[in-house]
Formats: C-alpha cells, structure tokens, sequence
C-alpha cells in the first residue's frame, strides 16, 4: 500500500532541503543581530561610554591617531554607536557558517575565535545565541513546510496535514 502512494520514498526532509533552509535562515540571523536584537528579539543595551567613543574612532588612540595594537591590520566595517549592532570588523558574523545538515535538522556554527567572542557578549548582555525568536521561528516553520509540501507533492493520492514545533 504505500509504495502505490509513494509513501517510501519520503525522507522526511532531504538534507539537501535542509542545507537550503539553514542558509535562508543564516541570512535572517545575521539581519537579526545586525539590526540590533539579541536571541530573544529584543534590542541590545547600549554600549559603554568608553567602547563607544574607542568604536567611533575606529579603535584609534586620540593622541597619535594610531590604532590600538589588538585591532592593527582589521579593517573596521562597523563604528555604529547609537544602536549596538554587534558589528566592529564583520569578521564574528561572517564565521557563522552552517556546518550540518540532516534529514530531521540543521546546525549553525560560529567558527575560529567567532565562538569566544559570542559568549563574551552573552556575558555582556549581548546573546545571539541561546534562543531564536518568534519571529524567526515562524520563519523556519515556513520555509520547512514549504520542503514538505514538495516533497509530499511528489506522492499519489495522499492528504496529510503537516505541523512542525520549532523549540
């Protein structure tokens, strides 16, 4: 009986469709938090008076104009003060990488010293990491459904209603 639906061939979700919503998802992420919001969706508190006066300078000393050794040879992409945007050089955001991809999920992954960075700001109140918003659940939910549905779309003769729990 379900080989006449085509009912074995369901993988669930292919993971090559997984790969394809991790990256959509990567992409929502980094607005997410170059927007300002953290993992709850809410904004980021302010920065202190003495990182955002070093920020808008680009990390330069004010008496010689020279950059402060730890920052020699990055290129600042972000000296944003007034909303914090989790953004200096662009090199945290751009090591988020998807690294798997599996039939029942899909992990993204901060690599090199990105990893370190993002729990330094969590303990500053800046966490990007340990939740994923409403929003951006809606997000998923919908473009994983829309994977099932093509997949169930191949099938003969079936109506299945799909839900999905994004936790």
């Amino acid at each position: 009986m379900t080989d006449k639906m085509g009912l074995s061939k369901v993988k669930i979700f292919n993971p090559r469709a997984m790969k394809r919503v991790a990256a959509q998802h990567l992409t929502v992420f980094v607005k997410r938090v170059q927007g300002g919001l953290d993992a709850k969706g809410r904004k980021f508190p302010a920065y202190t008076d003495k990182y955002a006066d070093l920020k808008s300078r680009g990390f330069k000393r004010k008496k010689d104009g020279k950059r402060y050794k730890s920052m020699k040879g990055l290129p600042i992409s972000s000296n944003e003060t007034a909303n914090p945007d989790f953004t200096l050089t662009g090199r945290t955001l751009s090591n988020l990488k998807p690294t798997r991809a599996r039939r029942n999920g899909y992990v993204l992954r901060f690599t090199g010293q990105a990893g370190d960075i993002v729990k330094g700001n969590k303990q500053n109140n800046r966490d990007i990491i340990s939740d994923v918003p409403e929003k951006e659940k809606r997000f998923i939910k919908a473009k994983l459904l829309r994977e099932l549905r093509k997949e169930f779309g191949r099938l003969k003769n079936i109506r299945i209603p799909i839900n999905i729990k994004i936790s």
